[in-house]
């Protein structure tokens, strides 16, 4: 992306040299993410733009040469920036036809595919006055967006690419103000996400996708005035990280999933809280030797930003997953991988029925063996959801991920560990009989046969990045996403 003719936007390519360097198309370019990165699918950049003379502005694709930068769509411009996925080889994008405003469109990179999803809001007449859908992520085999439809403001909203099965997930804030969910996140096998308006939703949610399951777990309000541009930091030693501009400083804080678990950081030697600040509009965190460095200040012992970190030492083991299934009906089989066990005491299984509040229900001493397991109580009425603890010598804890046993529900397919280095596990009660593993842009990296319900997959020879693994057994598939380091 660069300037070209009078300071627009044009599309470059580059081989790394002078001479490799081109506008692409001589035409004025507006991106789906900014200024800096495209939308990917199946090999080709996705972007709206005009067709050279300043105006009729389409969906065009682009393979990186003159032949192969194509209109897909004429007529429709995507209308804010960052909002686009990919979903089984689907670009969900928002955009405005000129007619019902910026709405939900898909495309399969042709013209006769590419297509509104649904008019969420029927009055049209521009960004304003639509659906206006922003802030899409991936999760369960879905996309989860925010938008606004006649009846309710800017709520969480999730689709499947088609028009039934695009639906409002929970009116958090009631009435046309809206809660404006942003800034999206998967941890612990669920959605998290701040929202940004109305009086009761301003705070920090957790969503499983569906309108029980989505629930506040921080409110904002009095001395934290919450969320009003969080910005989510990595997960470090099982807890979600996440700057809050709370309009005097951004304090940093953490969350493992539950009310009582989600707090301000504070550093090792104070017990004063932590705080970071943007740089750029961005913040910048760093993950190394288990430990995550960023730029903070604290004001008992240095009101400038200086170079911080946040350590538990060396972390006593790694977590490889977690599952949960039914035993005879009545029982749940609770199992669990590890490796690099040091120092480790021992693990307790707890359970809660909401997901927030869990019980101990069984302990075990650590031992040699690296996979362990117990059979424990579970009802049938209820959901039942399950978690492990490690405790070292030293007193410290690192909790596992949250695992959900559904109420008469069969044992969920899972992939471990994630991110993954040489072998991906898949571990599920269905038979699924093939697996094929796509990148982010929804180009098959490998397709293989599988011959068992508990087995794994070579991703050795990937590349670290963002992948997606699709099992199928007849008319049956499942997607799961995973990361390889």
């Amino acid at each position: 992306m660069g300037d070209n003719i009078n300071g627009d936007r044009r599309m470059f390519v580059s081989d790394g040299t002078a001479a490799g360097t081109f506008v692409v198309k001589n035409n004025y370019t507006t991106l789906f993410n900014g200024l800096a990165t495209f939308a990917i699918l199946n090999n080709d950049i996705y972007f709206t733009s005009d067709n050279g003379t300043g105006s009729g502005y389409g969906l065009w694709k682009s393979n990186g040469t003159l032949a192969g930068t194509v209109l897909v769509k004429p007529g429709i411009i995507s209308t804010t920036g960052g909002n686009y996925s990919v979903l089984n080889n689907t670009l969900f994008f928002n955009a405005d036809d000129g007619t019902h405003g910026s709405e939900l469109w898909t495309s399969d990179g042709t013209t006769a595919g590419t297509n509104m999803v649904i008019n969420l809001r029927a009055d049209g007449g521009g960004i304003f006055y639509s659906g206006a859908p922003f802030n899409m992520i991936v999760f369960n085999n879905k996309v989860y967006f925010t938008a606004s439809d006649d009846t309710h403001g800017a709520e969480l909203f999730s689709s499947d690419g088609s028009a039934a099965g695009t639906q409002i997930v929970k009116d958090m804030e009631p009435g046309t103000q809206g809660s404006v969910p942003q800034r999206s996140v998967i941890y612990n096998g669920n959605l998290y996400f701040s929202c940004y308006s109305g009086n009761a939703a301003v705070g920090l949610w957790k969503s499983d996708g569906t309108t029980a399951g989505t629930t506040l777990i921080k409110q904002g309000g009095g001395n934290e005035p919450f969320l009003r541009d969080t910005r989510f930091a990595p997960v470090f030693n099982g807890k979600l990280y996440f700057i809050v501009n709370d309009q005097q400083y951004y304090p940093l804080w953490e969350t493992d999933g539950t009310i009582a678990g989600t707090k301000t950081a504070t550093f090792q030697n104070t017990a004063s809280p932590a705080a970071s600040t943007p740089v750029l509009g961005e913040f910048s965190f760093a993950l190394y030797n288990s430990e995550l460095y960023f730029g903070g200040a604290c004001g008992t012992i240095s009101p400038d930003i200086e170079p911080c970190k946040l350590t538990n030492g060396t972390l006593p083991l790694t977590w490889l997953g977690v599952q949960a299934q039914w035993i005879n009906g009545s029982e749940a089989k609770v199992s669990w991988q590890v490796a690099q066990q040091k120092n480790v005491k021992d693990y307790t299984v707890q359970y809660s029925s909401d997901g927030d509040n869990f019980l101990n229900a069984y302990s075990v001493i650590s031992s040699a063996i690296t996979s362990y397991n117990c059979i424990i109580p579970a009802y049938k009425n209820t959901k039942n959801y399950y978690r492990v603890i490690q405790t070292d010598f030293d007193g410290r804890t690192t909790y596992s991920k949250i695992v959900l046993l559904q109420a008469s529900a069969k044992p969920s397919l899972s992939v471990y560990p994630n991110p993954a280095k040489d072998k991906l596990y898949v571990q599920g009660a269905t038979n699924f009989s093939e697996a094929t593993i796509s990148d982010a842009g929804g180009k098959i990296i490998t397709h293989t046969y599988l011959n068992s319900s508990s087995h794994y997959l070579d991703v050795s020879r990937l590349i670290r990045g963002v992948y997606f693994v699709k099992l199928k057994s007849g008319n049956n598939t499942q997607t799961i996403k995973f990361n390889k380091e």
